[in-house]
Formats: C-alpha cells, sequence, structure tokens
C-alpha cells in the first residue's frame, strides 16, 4: 500500500502580485516540526523534496505536494498531515524565515553544498540572468494588474443582465436544504484556505480532482464570471465553521477573496464551481445551475458591448503567462551554473539524515 497525493499551490502570481499562503499549510502551535530550506534557484531544493515525498508514501502515509506557481513542475512545499511535519522553501518568493527556531522551526541551508570558486567563475551571467528573471516577473505582474481592471469593467458591465432577487431567494432556500446534511455540532470549526489552481508559465493550472476526487457526494455550483456564486461560497463556509467543520477553502487566483472549492473530510462532503477559468476534472453527484438566472436578451445587448473587454482581458493573461514563462527559462538558464556548483555527495548524506529523522516520527505516532 502507498500513501495517497494531495497536489495544491502554496500561492499564485495575481493582480495584486504573488499572494502567498504558506502560513496557512500548517500553524505553528500545529506543527510537530517544520524545516526552511534555504537556497538559491537549482539547489535542488524542489527534487529533495520529492524525494522525501516519494519515501514517505511508500510508508504508505499520505501527504501533500504543494507546486510553484512559478513553474508548476516544481515543488515550494511539502506537508505530512499525520506527522505535522512541513517541508517548506524559504527562498523567493515565499521568503521565509523562522518563528520559533529550535522549538517549531529548522533551517536546512543548502548553500552549504555550493563551491562559491565555481559560481564565481560565473558571476556576470548569474547577476544578468537575475535582473532579466526579475523584469521578466514584473512586467507579468503589470499584464495581470491591468487584465483585473478588465476583468472588474467587465463584471461591472454585465450586472444587470442577473435576475438578482430571484437568485438569492434561490441561494437561501439553498442553504436551507443544505443544513439537513450539515447538521450543528454546537461547537467552532475551522478553516484552511489555500490555492488549488494557480496562474503559471503554463496558464491556469489545477489540480482541484486530486483534492475532491475521493469525496463521496460532489456539488458542482455552474455559473458565469458575472453570474458566480462567490457570496454562496462565502455563506457556506461561514455555516459550516459555526456548525462545527474543520473545512478547506481553495480560493481563486484571479479573486482571491472568492471561494471556489469546499472540502469538508468529515462529511466527505464538497461544493465546487465550474466557469470560464475553472474546470474541475471530478465526477459531481449535484449540478445546479446558476445561469438560469441570467436574463437573456439584456445578456445578449450587454454582452454585444462587454466581450471586447473579455477577449482584451484573456490576451493580457496570456502575456503575463508568457512573461512568466520567461522568466523561468532565465531561472533554467540560471539553474545550470548551481547545479555545476553543487555537492551533490552532501544533498544525499542530507536526505538521508532528513528521512531517517522524519521516519523516526512514524515509530513515536505509532
Amino acid at each position: 500500500m502507498r500513501g495517497s497525493i494531495k497536489h495544491i499551490f502554496v500561492g499564485s502570481n495575481t493582480a495584486v502580485g504573488y499572494f502567498s499562503l504558506v502560513d496557512s499549510i500548517v500553524s505553528q502551535q500545529e506543527a510537530r516540526t517544520i524545516f526552511i530550506l534555504k537556497g538559491a534557484p537549482g539547489a535542488s531544493k524542489s527534487n529533495f523534496m520529492k524525494k522525501i515525498g516519494e519515501a514517505i508514501i511508500d510508508e504508505n502515509i499520505d501527504v501533500e505536494y504543494y507546486h510553484s506557481s512559478y513553474d508548476p513542475n516544481l515543488l515550494d512545499g511539502l506537508f505530512i498531515p499525520s506527522l505535522k511535519i512541513a517541508l517548506l522553501d524559504g527562498s523567493f518568493p515565499n521568503a521565509l524565515e523562522p518563528v520559533n527556531l529550535g522549538v517549531v522551526d529548522n533551517v536546512l541551508d543548502f548553500g552549504v553544498f555550493l563551491s562559491p570558486e565555481k559560481l564565481y567563475t560565473y558571476k556576470n551571467s548569474i547577476l544578468s540572468l537575475n535582473e532579466q528573471i526579475d523584469r521578466s516577473y514584473v512586467k507579468a505582474l503589470f499584464y495581470l494588474e491591468a487584465a483585473d481592471a478588465l476583468y472588474r469593467q467587465y463584471l461591472f458591465t454585465m450586472k444587470p443582465t442577473i435576475q438578482t432577487e430571484e437568485k438569492l431567494q434561490f441561494e437561501r432556500e439553498l442553504l436551507v436544504k443544505l443544513q439537513e446534511i450539515i447538521p450543528n455540532k454546537n461547537v467552532f470549526g475551522n478553516s484552511r484556505t489555500l490555492f488549488g489552481s494557480a496562474i503559471t508559465g503554463e496558464g491556469v493550472v489545477d489540480y482541484i480532482h486530486t483534492l475532491i476526487g475521493r469525496t463521496e457526494t460532489i456539488y458542482l455550483f455552474k455559473e458565469t464570471l458575472s453570474c458566480n456564486t462567490k457570496e454562496l461560497m462565502q455563506k457556506l463556509k461561514d455555516l459550516l465553521v459555526y456548525n462545527g467543520y474543520n473545512i478547506e477553502c481553495y480560493i481563486s487566483p484571479l479573486d482571491v477573496d472568492k471561494i471556489e472549492d469546499i472540502i469538508i473530510p468529515e462529511l466527505s462532503l464538497a461544493f465546487t464551481t465550474n466557469n470560464n477559468f475553472h474546470k474541475p476534472k471530478i465526477f459531481p453527484t449535484h449540478i445546479i445551475d446558476f445561469t438560469n438566472f441570467i436574463k437573456p436578451d439584456v445578456f445578449k445587448e450587454a454582452y454585444s458591448g462587454a466581450d471586447k473587454d473579455f477577449k482584451f482581458m484573456m490576451t493580457l493573461q496570456e502575456k503575463a503567462t508568457q512573461a512568466i514563462a520567461s522568466a523561468k527559462k532565465y531561472q533554467d538558464a540560471l539553474e545550470i551554473y548551481y547545479n555545476d556548483a553543487t555537492n551533490e555527495a552532501g544533498m544525499e548524506e542530507q536526505f538521508a539524515l532528513l528521512l531517517a529523522d522524519i521516519l523516526s516520527e512514524t515509530t513515536i505516532k505509532a
């Protein structure tokens, strides 16, 4: 038997810059140990975490992989829920520092495995590449900021197309019905907020199926960007926490105030949305269509004026994606220099020591 894997994003590139939720992975109070990995790009931190993850999964222990929105093929973090142990990349863009050093946090400095003499021969190239990375990334954020202005303009233009009162009444009735399957436990629960999808150099990437896929009951809310379930999902979150459930919330990289997925593990229950940018690859047990609350005639007239804004927004998001991909291309070139200067034997020794330390926790737990 092997453990299962959840694939999650620790943060996303957004209109307000890089938005990190690394503190939501595990709190200082809850964590057994948080290992903060420090080191330059190409210091093999991601591969190190992947190797640790594979070894833990082989022990039939579940893990959570936290992907980088810079490059979804890389890991920014690893969490082992049953052991309350996390490994987190403390370098840019999360820039983590220990809070309770030696008590909860431990720093693993991958810089000790680098040869300064080798790196110095590449100094000019490294400085140039770092500048290109910064410029490409800032350009991506400018594009996302511009796209967000058009996104908000589009929502404003399309707002009159919604049967607002009818939609609100339906949501009230739906919440009453849903209370039958989420009975009050007379305690307060907790919510954990992360990203199930992110804006990356490969476009909008999601791993929702790894989060919801095994859930027995799945409600899918079919929506549009304008006729959405933003307020309903917030009310659902509040209701679930008030009724005593510990839940997982996954927010939108386009609108960080919008919850797109809610999972209640205790009830094997999930709520998810389906729209232009969020199309979970799951099989829902219930589908509720909120597009029924769109006024067709008004929509047609409004959209004839808003469609250009929407297309321009998509163009800007594509330019942001290309800029992130460009930054990643420069980083790949940078990593070649650091890989060449890395002491692989030292890395392997560190891997063996840390894995033994983590596995010793399984014995303690047993």
